[in-house]
């Protein structure tokens, strides 16, 4: 795998916090409004609209152009400055006891193209061209695409050499209890021996971000740059957390009615959903809980052993006719603490307040699952993998030169 320093666009030391953000895509435009939020905040350059109330559409120009002026002012006003030297950065997030440590670089298109860099997930054209809209109007690659590999043995070593006090650039938690560091690695002998180390890593595979690659891709082909900036982490390391589902019941099935019609799939009962194949069903103001049936889970079939597919195919497709969850408006998804069970937007919050909606929650995805569909040139349903913490956003970006 070719990975490449670079010099990175960061916040100034004294505002990181300030200006840092969820990632562009976790929180609704009524969320963002409803914040109190900081002029410094990173929003502001990747959710741009939050700028331009008499603007309804996302995706108009104007929204694009408007992320673009606001990175130019942020870095005339100094609140992002540019390192001086090409550098990898080691980026470490820790919550809840658990710590995941990964490389910041910039990363081949060439790689991506021939799928060494490697899909499981299908992209949404308008969410496409949207990231192709920001990326090109910035000229800059203001969010990383989130990677995994299988690890050199040797790596958690040669990243220990380099987390030293005097290459710690950061250290902050941010409001969602998650504490961020990031370390730069400017030394010959230590970039070297990084881009040596991932040279002999086959292959890597996309965990988070598959629209913003898919961009990058063919924003390339306008600007002629050759790379895209990339988290880069072990998978020993990541968590996979349940993406749920909640699905309109147009009419009005109620809990008996889905019982008979899905009986043939799969046997219900009552109890918390705790392993594979068991599916939790929010209905009627209470949880259910539904096993799929052995006649249906296909464990030979990288594809049809997973839940998602099992909940697709004969369930979602056979009870509610949803036959494309990528673009059946009577779907929706709930992934991870963000929008997880118990959570303020979670399952049970959003079925009270829409009462036409059932919520399904399911077992996570492994990351093994992912890397085996992937390995396999396929691809997962939609909205199968929620990986946590997210990357943070603003803390370092890519000027396409």
């Amino acid at each position: 795998m070719k990975v490449t320093p670079f010099c990175a666009i960061r916040p100034n030391p004294n505002l990181v916090a300030e200006v840092s953000a969820l990632p562009y895509d976790v929180v609704t435009y009524e969320e963002l409004k409803s914040q109190v939020m900081s002029p410094k905040s990173f929003f502001h350059v990747t959710r741009a609209e939050i700028d331009l109330p008499e603007i309804k559409n996302p995706y108009d120009q104007s929204v694009y152009e408007k992320s673009s002026q606001v990175l130019k002012s942020f870095l005339e006003k100094g609140w992002l400055v540019s390192d001086k030297n090409e550098s990898f950065y080691i980026y470490q997030e820790s919550f809840q006891g658990r710590v995941q440590t990964g490389l910041v670089a910039l990363v081949s298109i060439a790689e991506y193209k021939s799928n060494l860099i490697k899909k499981h997930e299908l992209t949404r054209k308008e969410k496409e061209q949207d990231r192709i809209n920001h990326i090109f109007n910035c000229r800059a690659h203001t969010e990383p695409v989130f990677l995994t590999l299988r690890a050199p043995a040797q790596l958690r070593e040669v990243f220990a050499q380099a987390m030293t006090d005097k290459n710690l650039r950061f250290n902050f938690t941010s409001s969602d209890g998650v504490t961020h560091k990031l370390w730069q690695v400017e030394s010959f002998s230590e970039t070297k021996k990084i881009t040596e180390l991932f040279s002999e890593v086959p292959c890597s595979y996309i965990a988070d971000g598959h629209h913003r690659a898919a961009a990058a891709s063919e924003v390339s082909k306008r600007l002629g740059n050759t790379d895209f900036l990339a988290v880069i982490f072990p998978h020993t390391e990541l968590l996979v957390l349940p993406y749920h589902r909640v699905v309109k019941d147009h009419q009005g099935l109620g809990w008996q009615k889905i019982k008979l019609l899905a009986e043939r799939y799969f046997d219900f009962s009552i109890g918390p959903v705790s392993k594979k194949h068991e599916f939790g069903v929010y209905v009627e103001n209470q949880w259910l809980k539904m096993t799929a049936k052995k006649n249906i889970c296909d464990d030979d079939d990288v594809i049809k052993t997973l839940d998602v597919h099992i909940l697709q195919e004969f369930f979602l497709k056979d009870v509610f006719s949803i036959i494309d969850p990528r673009t059946d408006k009577n779907i929706d998804f709930i992934g991870g603490t963000y929008r997880g069970l118990g959570g303020q937007a979670g399952i049970e919050d959003y079925c009270q307040q829409n009462r036409d909606y059932i919520g399904l929650s399911l077992f996570a995805t492994s990351i093994k699952e992912m890397m085996a569909v992937a390995d396999m040139g396929l691809v997962m349903p939609p909205k199968s993998t929620w990986f946590e913490p997210k990357l943070r956003s603003g803390l370092f970006l890519y000027l396409i030169n």
